[in-house]
């Protein structure tokens, strides 16, 4: 998607045995910035535990990302949610577990 101050952003997803998203922006300049990235993002929440995550949805203002757990102790479904903030110039995480 695009922000209002003419930045674009795009996903670069990897799989080997899991899945995990890199989200950048692309300034007006030509510069590049790294935002999001999931594995990283997993490893806050769930430490060395290995998240999957699923086919990413944009939308007009950020991303939907589900991500599954499936362990013997661990089952977890969810999504994370990612809203582009203008005034932050940065991206809000909610995660929801369902």
């Amino acid at each position: 998607f695009k922000g209002s101050n003419g930045m674009v952003f795009y996903a670069s997803r990897s799989q080997y045995t899991y899945s995990n998203y890199v989200i950048f922006g692309k300034y007006i300049n030509g510069k590049y910035a790294k935002y999001i990235d999931t594995g990283a993002l997993a490893k806050q929440y769930y430490g060395n535990t290995m998240v999957d995550f699923g086919e990413m949805v944009v939308c007009t203002d950020g991303f939907i990302i589900p991500f599954s757990i499936w362990k013997k102790d661990l089952n977890v479904k969810g999504d994370f949610v990612f809203k582009w903030d203008e005034k932050a110039n940065w991206f809000s995480v909610e995660k929801i577990v369902y």
